[in-house]
C-alpha cells in the first residue's frame, strides 16, 4: 500500500489500524552518501534517520586492490559533529569487495567515514556507500558500559 500523503513510501498497518498512514514507515528512501570515494574523510551527504532506528548499509567497491576502512558515525544535528556510533558493526576494517550490512541508528543523522584507503583508482572507480534508513524489529538502542 502506498502512502496517501507522498505515494512514495510503503507502510505497513499495524493489528486492528484502519490506515497505513497510522503505522507510519518501515523502510525509507536510499540515499547515496558516497559515489566512487578515493580519498579519506567524512561523507558530504547525511541520512536522516529520525523516524527510523537503523540502517543498511551498501558498500560497492570498484579499482585495483581497492581496501579501505569504513564507518558509519551519527549526529544530532546534520551539520553537527559526528561521532562513531556504539553498534559493533559501524566499524568495517579493511573492507575490500562489495558488502551489506545493518546498524543500529540512534542519532538524528548518519554519514560514513573512509579511512586508510589503498588501491589504484581509475576515472569512475572508488568506494560507493548507500544507505536505507528502515524500522528494526531487533533492538531500539545499544547501551554500553565502561567498567
Amino acid at each position: 500500500m502506498l502512502c496517501p500523503r507522498c505515494e512514495s513510501r510503503r507502510h505497513i498497518a499495524a493489528a486492528g489500524e484502519a490506515s497505513a498512514e497510522a503505522a507510519g514507515f518501515i523502510k525509507g528512501d536510499p540515499v547515496r552518501l558516497l559515489e566512487n570515494a578515493q580519498l579519506a574523510g567524512l561523507s558530504a551527504t547525511a541520512l536522516k534517520v529520525t523516524e527510523h532506528n537503523a540502517a543498511s548499509i551498501e558498500v560497492y567497491v570498484s579499482g585495483a586492490g581497492a581496501q579501505a576502512d569504513i564507518s558509519i558515525e551519527g549526529s544530532p544535528a546534520e551539520g553537527g559533529e559526528y561521532l562513531p556510533l556504539f553498534d559493533p558493526n559501524a566499524s568495517k576494517p579493511a573492507i575490500t569487495s562489495n558488502q551489506i550490512f545493518d546498524v543500529i541508528a540512534g542519532p538524528a543523522w548518519i554519514k560514513a567515514r573512509l579511512a586508510n584507503v589503498s588501491g589504484s583508482f581509475g576515472g569512475g572507480q572508488g568506494f560507493t556507500i548507500v544507505a536505507t534508513p528502515y524500522i528494526s524489529p531487533g533492538p531500539t538502542s545499544i547501551v554500553g558500559t565502561v567498567s
